[in-house]
């Protein structure tokens, strides 16, 4: 939980890198629930490379592999954290504040468009 809630307060600094980061450490920690969670019904839906493809951020800022520099989105970030929140409420069935405050910050935004 901690990660995630780090994650989310980088994302509102902008800190792509870092909250790419964090988000899917706590995703890759947590067990896999036996509900749907966010990537586990991209996988089935989009194929496996499809995941490797939204993992290429992640990949880049976890291996010294590949090229030198890489742009990192802000909509990387926020599937980041959507798929760890997913996969933490899936397993626990509890969201912390942080949480719920990008849960809501989120629906705002789409409720604008």
């Amino acid at each position: 939980m901690t990660q995630i809630d780090t994650a989310i307060e980088m994302f509102y600094r902008r800190n792509w890198g870092c909250a790419i980061t964090l988000a899917l450490a706590a995703e890759t920690q947590i067990p896999n629930p036996e509900t749907t969670f966010v990537t586990s019904k991209l996988r089935s839906v989009y194929g496996a490379e499809f995941i490797d493809r939204l993992n290429e951020p992640r990949n880049w800022l976890k291996h010294p592999s590949g090229p030198d520099t890489a742009t990192l989105l802000e909509m990387d970030a926020f599937i980041a954290i959507l798929r760890s929140i997913s996969k933490f409420s899936s397993q626990y069935r509890a969201w912390s504040e942080p949480m719920a405050k990008f849960d809501a910050w989120f629906k705002e935004r789409l409720s604008d468009n």
